[in-house]
């Protein structure tokens, strides 16, 4: 009998107890691992390990190697103090524990998990002559359906406390399902149960950071479908005081977590739960369903959200966008809008543009259907076709066939490359937070990241500085400071010449705009990069930079963000008050800056 998809996992993690088992120092042994995993687990770890570890089959997987153990510790305190002496291994897979881990007398284990599962043990277990350190039951029962009679006439005692394991299951299930499992659990637990359970949040499911990982469970035909935002409080409608911790904190390290653990507080973030979890008593989950009911009487009204201005789209060969102008005939002065890093259409400008009088086209560069999915070699000719297009666009006016231009962040980054590439198309260029250097491009699809430029001209990439190595972003409450890495990176002044932008060809006069207080890169630095690069080739007079000190990285307010949300959230500095003041104080000179381009209204 062959394996379903989610059975066949179990032999992945097999391959990875046993990598766990052959290294140095191993957190636990496990001499059945390897013959459990067989080829097949081997090659789905293999499979799943990405591009950046490929053939490696002898360096263990952290995070399961953590996990294991985890569950290993949870489990032995559970039934150690003797009130315990039922365990539960729910969808057991290729679990070993009864086998390898040392059980008080007494301990009764139920290994649960449907019949293509057992099949395939079975004969493994018996061929490597396998004795269980404890009374082993199976019972062969599909945890989606109808499970509870079968480990009923197998013994277990629902008056009785448990130990219950719940470990690589629940994100492998249809919400419905997991709540009727949850709720099945329920029912089971006695006063005095023990719960252990790993569980996945909602951004893992949808992270851009994630989804290769996701797309190959998916391809594999077991994909994960539940994810909580709010473990506590899950276990807690079901009854359990739970204690959740993230691989890499104290309970949760064992020496082998590498990573930052970014702390709860920042929002967004792709996590993995594991959690420990004890049996409410009766009288505090009666308390609990009171206050939940009480909560739920509650009525809060809303104010309706004001409508969206409706632009149009723009949807060509390589040209994907949307075009706004103010009412009437025109013709308007031109501006072509470029995003930064969250991709897509960053229609945030139309809004501030088009009530200033301005034709925009905000331009999409990746990030939207029609273009590339990672900012990695975007080539520059795409901007080239949006600048030609509005151009001659029947509602716009040029300056001498010249179009304005502003980009945030990475699009400020682009805006003073396409200006020092294509002079003769590119008027007045206001670069918010930008960079002076054509910087690695950004994958957040791929973990390991990418080692390849983010533009291209010609068919080449354009020459880039590379990330430094051995530097790693750090965690604030808000999110992911990046700033380290940047600061790190333009030390390398022979790396920061090849890959400088050569802003002394741009035709147009430059803005430059800055906070003092931005983590996301070190944006003030690099526009005096740019100032002084100006300075030494004549032309000081044509560029301007505005620094506001308490700012940060976000000097507008944009209504929301123009593509898919990155994979995790940046402390981007500054606060909500100076970034406004920034915006006041800048945005009228900005407009004045675009305005530079106008011509009377009988010319184009």
């Amino acid at each position: 009998m062959s394996l379903t998809p989610v059975g066949s996992t179990a032999r992945w993690i097999a391959a990875g107890r046993a990598i766990e088992t052959e290294w140095t120092s191993p957190l636990f042994s496990d001499p059945f691992a390897r013959d459990l995993a067989g080829d097949e687990g081997f090659a789905m770890l293999l499979a799943m390990r990405g591009p950046d570890r490929i053939g490696d089959t002898t360096t263990p997987d952290p995070y399961f190697s953590i996990r294991t153990r985890f569950f290993d510790d949870g489990l032995i305190a559970a039934v150690r103090d003797g009130a315990i002496r039922q365990v539960l291994i729910l969808a057991a897979g290729m679990d070993s524990r009864a086998f390898r881990l040392e059980w008080p007398p007494g301990v009764v284990l139920y290994e649960i998990d449907r019949d293509d599962v057992f099949a395939y043990k079975e004969p493994i277990v018996q061929r490597l002559n396998g004795q269980p350190r404890c009374d082993r039951r199976i019972v062969r029962a599909d945890l989606t359906g109808s499970w509870t009679s079968t480990l009923a006439e197998a013994g277990f005692d629902p008056s009785r406390p448990s130990a219950i394991l719940v470990e690589g299951l629940l994100y492998y299930l249809d919400e419905a399902s997991a709540t009727r499992l949850l709720s099945s659990i329920d029912a089971l637990a006695a006063p005095g149960s023990w719960m252990g359970m790993d569980m996945v949040n909602t951004d893992v499911l949808r992270s851009p950071y994630m989804s290769v990982y996701v797309q190959k469970l998916r391809e594999f035909g077991c994909p994960w479908m539940f994810g909580v935002s709010d473990p506590e409080s899950l276990l807690a409608e079901h009854g359990w005081h739970g204690t959740i911790v993230l691989p890499g904190e104290p309970d949760a390290n064992y020496g082998r977590w590498a990573y930052p653990v970014v702390p709860r507080t920042v929002p967004g973030m792709p996590r993995i739960y594991l959690g420990r979890a004890t049996r409410m008593t009766a009288e505090e989950k009666a308390a609990r369903h009171a206050v939940v009911a009480s909560q739920k009487e509650e009525v809060v009204e809303k104010e309706p959200a004001a409508p969206a201005r409706v632009y149009e789209a723009i949807s060509e060969p390589d040209l994907v966008g949307a075009f706004g102008c103010p009412d009437g005939k025109g013709p308007f002065p031109a501006v072509l809008a470029l995003g930064g890093s969250d991709g897509g259409v960053p229609t945030y400008f139309l809004d501030l543009l088009v009530p200033e009088g301005f034709a925009g086209l905000a331009l999409a560069y990746f990030g939207a259907a029609g273009t590339q999915p990672a900012l990695v070699e975007v080539p520059l000719e795409r901007i080239e076709r949006g600048l030609r297009w509005l151009a001659g666009h029947p509602k716009v006016k040029t300056h001498d066939g010249r179009v304005a231009l502003v980009g945030v962040s990475k699009g400020g980054e682009l805006a003073l490359l396409i200006a020092a590439t294509f002079p003769d198309l590119v008027g007045p260029v206001v670069a918010y937070t930008p960079s002076s250097v054509a910087w690695a491009g950004i994958d957040f699809t791929q973990p390991s990241g990418t080692r390849r430029s983010s533009w291209s001209y010609k068919g080449a990439p354009v020459p880039w500085l590379p990330y430094p190595e051995g530097i790693v972003p750090t965690f604030s409450s808000r999110g992911l400071v990046g700033r380290p890495i940047y600061e790190r990176g333009i030390e390398n002044t022979s790396a920061v010449e090849r890959a400088a932008i050569p802003v002394e060809r741009a035709t147009g006069p430059l803005l430059l705009v800055s906070g003092g207080d931005d983590n996301m890169w070190p944006a003030a630095r690099m526009c005096e990069m740019v100032v002084e690069r100006m300075r030494q080739h004549g032309r000081a007079n044509a560029v301007g930079h505005l620094n506001y000190p308490a700012a940060g990285h976000s000097l507008f307010p944009p209504k929301a963000p123009s593509g898919a949300p990155p994979p995790m959230p940046f402390d981007l500095g500054g606060s909500r008050d100076a970034d406004r003041a920034a915006h006041a104080a800048a945005w009228p000179q900005i407009v004045a800056h675009l305005e530079q381009g106008r011509r009377p209204a009988s010319s184009r």
